[in-house]
């Protein structure tokens, strides 16, 4: 799959979803730039340092969207840009495919620690990680609360 940034005569949005990095993949690599670029990466911050750190969302974010992610987002996730002020994490959630809790998992991971995020993030990918609903009487509950 390629990344939109290296291709940024596409304009077609159906041409731009095809091109785009996401899910499993962009996980991966977005590990991989981490371990490579440490000194890029602070997991407290989606974007820090005038953008030249980002958390494991921020990242991911940038790898698939580029530096313009607003502007491509916008497009892609509509829904998201109802507010004026779109959260970075639940972009990054949609890109990657994550349910909010598992999404969660990682973002609100404050670590400095790659181990520990690679641990959480391949929970994630082994499924080990769900957003589990239970749904009694009619009601949604989360599990362990009156669910099974």
């Amino acid at each position: 799959m390629l990344l939109f940034r290296e291709h940024p005569e596409t304009t077609c949005k159906e041409e731009i979803l095809t091109t785009l990095l996401r899910g499993e993949e962009l996980a991966f690599l977005t590990l991989d730039y981490i371990r490579e670029h440490p000194e890029e990466w602070d997991q407290e911050s989606y974007f820090g340092g005038c953008d030249t750190t980002a958390c494991f969302a921020g990242r991911a974010i940038l790898l698939a969207l580029g530096a313009d992610w607003r502007c491509l987002a916008r497009r892609m996730f509509p829904e998201e840009f109802l507010s004026p002020n779109p959260h970075p994490g639940d972009i990054a959630g949609k890109l990657l495919g994550w349910s909010h809790r598992e999404a969660v998992t990682v973002f609100y991971c404050y670590t400095q620690d790659i181990d520990i995020l690679e641990h959480k993030v391949k929970r994630i990918l082994n499924g080990e990680i769900l957003c589990r609903v239970v749904v009694t009487a009619g009601k949604q509950q989360p599990p362990g609360r009156g669910g099974r």
